[in-house]
């Protein structure tokens, strides 16, 4: 059977078979292609290249470029992701390789004419990209693996499906169209990538098969382990890179492109690297002070590298001359040993150091710089590369000191200096034999210790230190006191000995342990934050574990606040109150409701709704308190307006003959009878009226000898068709 004949057949059972689902699991993602812009230049190009791209274009049919990822660790190509050409669809590169005939449908009869010359055949279903670039070094290299279905049983005939990396610009001089090279090639050779130069019978050390029982029977080929999970193709190139040799910063034009020879069946692919793409990079310089972490070096002691290094891929197969500027306040070949104005990396290393020695002149002249600044192919787009080394005067003299140090008996303490003016590393040598920075030991007498440290330049410091007996610390607990929630400044005392500052654990009223460090004052106030016991754990001072004994109580303290409520006339009217009381707590109380009021007390003047006030007595205890009226407790008609009686809101018995008796006045026809009665604030009642028609003169309450103060009003009514209703108000009584 031909490659026509069984192709055509296949398709009729692929028109029956599901080949994939999205619901497979696969170890390749690929997205189809969105903007050809940002997926070279985000995807491909290397991250951080600041050389230019332009002019980008899509060759052939959008379905087949896209992007793709590949789960880490899980690749079978040997690249994470990146960007896929395909003389199919992009799509069908997803794996587990399923069927050994892959044929996106409806593929246009699109040519190249690179491909055409490269292959010497015609060539179908040419995809790819192209654009303009501006390397910024003497060579630009990319990362690629090539794949196809032709894989295995077309081998070494003329469907040797092709691709190419074709490269126009100064100094190229190639056989393709704008005098092209191709460098789509083996390594080391001239020879291209293609299906009959690289399978497995040829280049096999190149190829990686994919391939299914039926592609192993048809080329007699042993059995092997499955098909790979990750990608569609019968088989594939092992990771391949193309390196180009240019002009750095001259412009030139790429065109990757893929397509299908003598017939326009059975798909081929590139898959591109991601960020592989190197334009050339850039050249780093940092600065280094060998055996120190700083940037400055001494007229007698300690030198300086520059460090400059090949960054990103750039070749390492040849050596990497770097021209450089030398900047600052240092001149060189006086304050420093004389460098020269470039620097070569050699063949292989990714690093040059440029030594850098400071010159003994005995003269003041404080720090001085020295600032290296990489000097580049003046390209547009490339940034130099700074560092900066510092000179300082000769160093000389190093002070080594110890604070008055005491111990407790038969306990394990650790021993450091202070040190002062030398420069590290340091070297130390205590009278134990000890090499470290510190020392741990044991004391039971009074012993004396000694140190000589010598610093980087050499300089020489020396101290002792006697070492005293302190006898073990206590702390102790005691005490007890009151706390409500809200209360700040509560405390249990905390008596301490010893050397401060003092570290102490104690358990609060909730069982839980809290930790406080860097003690000062002596006696400690411990803060009280719950009710309950409170008990010391662990304590120690500067020096020692001490003794933690003692424990203190912290009590409730509290008050409750509860209201009854006068509901309002109906549920349109606001004549209700809400009335405060209390219970506990030390007076005198501050209540603050959520509007103004006469009396702290009593909220007058009020419907249906939610009251809210915030109480505080003189200890700091606070409540909040939400009173409520419901609806369901007031009539929803008013059959009794505000306008149909007026009570008013103070009087004054001082015998003067005005407004020296209280009443109420109601509007006549508005009911049948009517009667009120008087009640101070606490609830007492203070005056009950008779029942009236009318607003009979004479009838109301003279105040008798009750203080001045806020009262409550109730008048009670029968109205007009025989329902009786409530209305209260408060007053003043003034004299």
């Amino acid at each position: 059977m031909n490659k026509h004949s069984f192709f055509y057949w296949f398709l009729l059972l692929q028109a029956c078979t599901i080949l994939r689902t999205s619901g497979q699991s696969t170890a390749m993602q690929v997205i189809p292609m969105g903007s050809i812009d940002s997926l070279v230049r985000e995807v491909f190009i290397k991250e951080g290249d600041c050389a230019k791209v332009r002019n980008i274009q899509l060759i052939g049919r959008q379905a087949g470029v896209g992007s793709f990822s590949v789960e880490e660790g899980a690749t079978s190509i040997g690249i994470q992701g990146g960007l896929i050409l395909s003389s199919g669809d992009a799509i069908d590169a997803v794996g587990p390789n399923s069927m050994n005939n892959t044929t996106s449908s409806g593929s246009l009869n699109s040519s190249d004419d690179d491909l055409r010359r490269l292959s010497g055949q015609d060539v179908f279903d040419a995809t790819g990209i192209e654009f303009d670039f501006v390397p910024t070094s003497r060579e630009v290299s990319f990362n690629y693996v090539f794949a196809s279905e032709e894989y295995c049983e077309f081998v070494n005939q003329e469907f040797n499906d092709v691709f190419g990396f074709f490269v126009s610009g100064p100094g190229l001089n190639g056989k393709f169209n704008r005098k092209a090279i191709n460098v789509a090639i083996l390594p080391n050779t001239e020879e291209r990538v293609a299906i009959n130069s690289v399978n497995h019978l040829r280049n096999a050390q190149f190829f990686i098969p994919n391939f299914l029982e039926k592609d192993i029977e048809e080329c007699g080929l042993p059995p092997r382990i499955g098909p790979l999970r990750d990608v569609e193709f019968d088989g594939f190139t092992t990771r391949l890179r193309a390196t180009i040799e240019v002009i750095p910063c001259e412009t030139y034009h790429i065109r990757l492109v893929v397509g299908d020879v003598a017939d326009n069946i059975l798909d081929s692919g590139v898959f591109l690297e991601a960020n592989s793409f190197d334009l050339g990079g850039s050249i780093g310089v940092s600065a280094e002070v060998v055996n120190s972490t700083g940037n400055t070096l001494y007229e007698n002691c300690l030198e300086g590298n520059f460090v400059f290094e090949r960054k990103t891929l750039m070749d390492r197969a040849r050596p990497l001359q770097i021209n450089y500027r030398v900047e600052g306040v240092a001149e060189n070949g006086i304050d420093y040993e004389q460098i020269p104005r470039q620097i070569t990396i050699p063949v292989g290393q990714r690093f040059a150091r440029l030594p850098i020695k400071a010159l003994t002149d005995d003269l003041p002249e404080g720090t001085e710089s020295i600032r290296i600044i990489t000097e580049l192919p003046s390209c547009d787009c490339v940034e130099r590369d700074t560092a900066e080394l510092f000179i300082g005067d000769e160093k000389v003299g190093m002070s080594v000191d110890f604070e008055e140090e005491l111990a407790c008996l038969n306990d394990s303490f650790q021993l450091a200096p202070r040190l002062e003016d030398g420069l590290p590393p340091y070297r130390y040598l205590w009278n134990t034999g000890d090499t470290s920075l510190s020392i741990e030991a044991l004391v039971s007498m009074p012993t004396s210790y000694s140190l000589t440290v010598t610093d980087a330049c050499g300089a020489v410091g020396m101290d002792s230190v006697r070492v005293g007996i302190q006898l073990p610390p206590q702390a102790s607990l005691s005490g007890t006191t009151d706390w409500c929630v809200g209360a700040q400044g509560i405390s249990l005392p905390v008596s301490l000995e010893g050397n401060p500052p003092w570290s102490l654990t104690y358990r609060d009223g909730r069982d839980s342990l809290i930790n406080l460090a860097n003690i000062s004052q002596n006696p400690f106030a411990l803060p009280v934050n719950t009710v309950g016991k409170y008990e010391l754990v662990r304590f120690s001072d500067k020096h020692c574990r001490g003794a933690a004994s003692g424990s203190g109580q912290v009590n409730s303290r509290s008050f409750t606040a509860t209201y009854s409520v006068l509901p309002p006339s109906c549920r349109t009217a606001s004549d209700g109150e809400i009335q405060l009381r209390l219970r506990g707590g030390t007076p005198p109380f501050q209540v603050n409701w959520e509007r103004p009021t006469v009396d702290p007390f009593l909220l007058s003047s009020v419907g249906v709704g939610t009251y809210e006030a915030l109480i505080r007595d003189a200890s700091g205890c606070t409540e909040t308190l939400q009173a409520s009226i419901d609806a369901a407790m007031v009539r929803e008609d008013c059959f009794l307006p505000r306008e149909s009686i007026y009570i008013p809101n103070a009087f004054s018995p001082n015998g003067d003959q005005v407004n020296d008796i209280f009443q109420v006045y109601p509007r006549l026809g508005s009911f049948q009878s009517l009667s009120f009665e008087v009640y101070d604030r606490w609830g007492g009642l203070r005056y009950r009226s008779e029942s009236f028609q009318g607003a009979r003169s004479g009838i109301g309450w003279d105040g008798g000898q009750a203080p001045i103060g806020v009262y409550l009003c109730k008048v009670r009514v029968e109205l007009t068709d025989g329902r009786l209703e409530t209305l209260s108000q408060s007053f003043q009584l003034l004299r």
